[in-house]
């Protein structure tokens, strides 16, 4: 019988880490929520740079959910892939096969009682939020080549608020609790532990 993961907890938290160390020792199937961004194709960059992408709305959770389902049922998806530097959805996909463990990752992977049903095991990275800042801004400026004041005006007005208001009060929806810092081996075994594998 295929099982769900659920990982979810604030940017920063170690949730892909987790799930990347997850998905090569079970051989699993793994999904982020960032690849399900809603596309936005017709709107114009600078509005779209606008967006708040830290809000469950921007999420198509209803093409996740049915994801989910499918591989779950044994049958291969066509995941998204989402271009974070021009805040739009490319129109090819990455097939994914159904595993017998399948991972989701993401800030709200808790947040849609949907999707929370499916869910065999559902996880809340709980890290100190001084190291949750600096792994978001070392990101924002390596990965999406942000400035500075970019990204400290991004994570002031919209990261940090949305993920108060959106993501710490899922949980209370997880079944277990771990956090990331200096060791992430311990997180790592405490979900193997919990999946008893």
């Amino acid at each position: 019988m295929r099982r769900l993961v659920l990982i979810a907890g604030v940017s920063g938290s170690g949730k892909t880490t987790l799930a990347r160390h997850l998905s090569e020792h079970l051989d699993a199937a793994r999904l982020s929520i960032d690849d399900y961004y809603r596309g936005y194709h017709d709107w114009p960059l600078e509005q779209r740079r606008l967006l708040n992408f830290d809000s469950p709305q921007a999420i198509e959770h209803e093409l996740l959910a049915k994801h989910l389902r499918d591989l779950l049922a044994g049958a291969t998806i066509a995941r998204p892939v989402y271009d974070h530097a021009a805040f739009v959805r490319h129109e090819r996909t990455v097939p994914i096969e159904p595993a017998d463990i399948i991972l989701l990752e993401g800030l709200f992977s808790l947040a849609w009682p949907e999707i929370r049903d499916l869910a065999s095991l559902r996880v809340y990275v709980d890290t100190p939020e001084t190291v949750c800042f600096r792994r978001r801004l070392e990101r924002d400026l390596n990965e999406f080549h942000r400035t500075s004041e970019d990204a400290l005006l991004r994570y002031h007005t919209h990261v940090r608020p949305n993920q108060e208001r959106h993501v710490v009060p899922t949980r209370a929806h997880a079944d277990l609790i771990v956090s990331t810092g200096e060791d992430d081996d311990t997180a790592l075994r405490q979900v193997l532990e919990a999946l008893r594998v």
